[in-house]
């Protein structure tokens, strides 16, 4: 057990909690007294019930006062709202001296008292926090740079977004990033470099017509995808329609005639992957379960999850 134990304040975060109690106790970093795996499992809220009787042989707290900290599932991407990495308001740092809970959640884009953006890089350097002893006095963790953090003011387009339009905008911005995305990717929690910078990324794709054009250009002119029919080459644009939460300008966007080729029959030249989820097949991309079921993955199962990734290559001629 620790020889010292504050009490955890109110809104303080679990993990910048365990940062204080290191700093009070006379230890550079937690792992001089716990495990690295076990500090892991807290900043990427992922513990395990080893973790949980690790810790608390530190401190006297229960499992279920350290799950309250935790959010259900609520994204395609991601299980829960949380970040695994500091995001803080550096004016609140100043003054407080600890790091609050709701700082870690993405539906809070800003500082209610300062009206400030919550931050997850340095303005100086542009390298992401990291779980260290330097923010609780408002420092830089890159060692290389060290310098104060400053606050920064919310760009006003994502400053009024509910969660259910930020995780939207997060998840288009990994098809702003890689257009020829063609399934969903997934993770405990939103881990973006930058996350303000995505969320701002995904609603300028999401709300702008130069950027759905830049967007669709890439899908079409990509000389992978340019002898697929245009049903394939669209795929990434209707996934992503059809995972969006609320609406949003894109799908009227979409709408629009598209650039389709009607020809018949287009040349066809050996296409060795085109890898979808299984439900994207069934209800994206429509192919009948039937036909679905002839692919090697199917080999002596009786049936997918959804989930599963399929290579439809070999169907792309017959459809």
């Amino acid at each position: 057990m620790l020889s010292i134990l504050p009490e955890q304040i109110t809104d303080e975060s679990f993990a910048g909690y365990i940062l204080r109690l290191s700093k009070r106790n006379g230890f550079a970093d937690p792992v001089e007294w716990l495990n690295q795996t076990t500090w892991e499992a807290i900043t990427k809220n992922s513990m395990s019930a080893n973790h949980w009787r690790t810790l608390n042989t530190f401190i006297p707290i229960s499992e279920k006062e350290l799950r309250a900290h935790f959010f259900a599932r609520h994204s395609l991407i991601f299980d829960d709202y949380r970040c695994n990495k500091p995001r803080i308001c550096a004016l609140c740092i100043k003054e407080l001296g600890y790091l609050k809970e709701s700082w870690q959640y993405i539906g809070n884009l800003y500082c209610p008292k300062h009206k400030t953006l919550l931050i997850d890089n340095c303005p100086a350097c542009n390298q992401s926090f990291t779980w260290q002893q330097q923010l609780l006095s408002n420092q830089c963790t890159n060692d290389y740079c060290a310098n104060p953090l400053k606050a920064e003011i919310i760009p006003n387009e994502i400053e009024e977004l509910f969660i259910d339009e930020i995780c939207d905008c997060l998840l288009a911005s990994i098809f702003a990033k890689d257009p020829l995305t063609t399934v969903l990717p997934h993770s405990k929690v939103p881990h973006f470099d930058n996350l303000a910078l995505a969320i701002t990324q995904g609603f300028n794709l999401l709300t702008c017509d130069d950027e759905f054009t830049v967007f669709c250009n890439n899908l079409t002119d990509n000389k992978d995808w340019n002898h697929l029919p245009m049903q394939f080459r669209y795929f990434p644009l209707d996934l992503l329609i059809t995972s969006l939460q609320s609406l949003w300008p894109i799908a009227c966007m979409a709408k629009s005639p598209r650039k389709r080729q009607t020809e018949a029959h287009l040349e066809m030249y050996e296409q060795t992957q085109f890898i979808v989820a299984y439900g994207s097949a069934l209800n994206v991309l429509t192919i009948p379960n039937e036909l679905l079921r002839s692919l090697p993955e199917f080999k002596n199962k009786e049936k997918l999850p959804l989930n599963a990734r399929i290579n439809i290559a070999p169907l792309l001629e017959s459809l």
